[in-house]
């Protein structure tokens, strides 16, 4: 069910739907580009969006795509270029590729990479949009202890993660991601039909990145390579420097506490901090409510006046790539949230009214920008507190 019903034979909206005030779909409007309309608000359903730098996702043929500066993402799940169901609104915290200059990102054979005495390395490949010539292709030669090819990063040490997609081309050999003292075999991870990708996080000062072959006339195909600071790899960047800024997408919806609301969530990458999936403040994380993915990967609901309030957890870890139903419950007496169609902790009373919200935020909250690495659909909202078996239904 999506929406509350009460008495038997219901159906439509009409008087059967309650509460509801809020309905994002967020459906893909082919391209790259996600639908930001509303399919039903009460008053301005107008959404802002910003992102002053393209962006790159992966479409419904498997392939990735640039999105242009200040369009929304949306994105198909499924690993690299595989596909699987629509994921919806794809949002992202900024990055930067430390990857240098451009031209190496995609092509080996710039002079920014160093050649072991027995790697070649030729721009033949058919990259991960279908543009062929864009991508690389090393090949090993007979003297398997030089079939390297690395770039050197010169730097303070710091949490950096080296990510590449790959893809077998000839041999069965061992290929190996390098990153400094740091490696792994990525061997049984590849295939020879679509791209992987793989990623080595670590932590070295002036570090060496990139592949070994060790088997004489194996060849692999390579493509983006991304090197980045933090613990997990983040969607493909094309040019060197600040390439990708953060997904920030607001609609002017309010909604007093009671509410309710609900959502579903992709996570894709790993989070080091708490990130949000929705947030309706007043401009400020003090008079909110929320709820997010914590570094753990367990839900939570949050609602805070002066910035005192309760936060509850859900009991269950959320694992990459499962789209989870997720909702909350908010009013003055308790927090409650849902999961999977089992209910989280309750939370305690509040001790004030949280200030009349300006805002509804999608995937970004407004004090620090920590935004889920994912994607998020069907984002509703109530202007009461649903009953908790509603909720546990919802989200089943």
């Amino acid at each position: 069910p999506i929406y509350d019903y009460v008495g038997g034979g219901g159906g439509g909206y009409g008087d059967g739907r309650i509460g509801l005030i809020f309905d994002l779909p967020l459906l893909d409007s082919g391209s790259g580009a996600v639908n930001t309309a509303v399919s039903y608000a009460v008053g301005s359903g107008t959404p802002t969006f910003t992102r002053a730098t393209v962006a790159w996702t992966k479409l419904n043929t498997g392939l990735w795509a640039s999105v242009a500066s200040g369009t929304a993402r949306s994105c198909y799940l499924g690993a690299d270029t595989t596909v699987n169901e629509y994921g919806g609104y794809f949002t992202e915290d900024a990055g930067t590729q430390l990857v240098t200059p451009t031209a190496s990102i995609r092509d080996m054979t710039d002079l920014s990479w160093t050649l072991g005495a027995t790697m070649t390395v030729a721009k033949t490949a058919t990259g991960i949009d279908g543009v062929t010539n864009s991508a690389s292709t090393l090949t090993g030669g007979a003297v398997t202890a030089t079939n390297t090819i690395l770039q050197t990063l010169t730097a303070a040490a710091s949490s950096r993660t080296y990510s590449a997609f790959v893809r077998r081309k000839t041999g069965t050999g061992t290929i190996t991601l390098m990153q400094g003292t740091a490696t792994l075999d990525i061997t049984a991870l590849i295939n020879s039909s679509t791209y992987t990708r793989v990623s080595l996080n670590d932590n070295e000062l002036n570090v060496a990145f990139g592949f070994k072959i060790t088997t004489n006339g194996d060849a692999i195909e390579v493509d983006f390579n991304q090197f980045e600071s933090g613990a997990f790899a983040t969607s493909p960047m094309a040019s060197a420097g600040a390439a990708r800024n953060a997904d920030v997408l607001t609609y002017p919806v309010q909604t007093n506490i009671p509410a309710s609301t609900y959502l579903e969530f992709t996570p894709i990458s790993t989070v080091t901090t708490a990130v949000q999936l929705m947030q309706a403040d007043n401009g400020s994380s003090n008079d909110r409510y929320a709820t997010y993915m914590n570094a753990d990967g367990t839900h939570h609901a949050i609602s805070q006046a002066n910035g005192i309030g309760p936060d509850v957890a859900s009991a269950a870890n959320m694992t990459l790539g499962v789209t989870y139903k997720t909702a909350a419950k908010f009013s003055i007496g308790n927090v409650n949230e849902f999961l999977s169609g089992v209910q989280g902790t309750s939370g305690t009373t509040l001790v004030a009214t949280p200030q009349t919200p300006v805002a509804t935020r999608i995937g970004v909250s407004s004090s620090n920008g920590s935004q889920p690495f994912g994607t998020i659909r069907n984002f509703r909202l109530y202007n009461r507190a649903l009953a908790d078996a509603t909720l546990t239904q919802m989200t089943n």
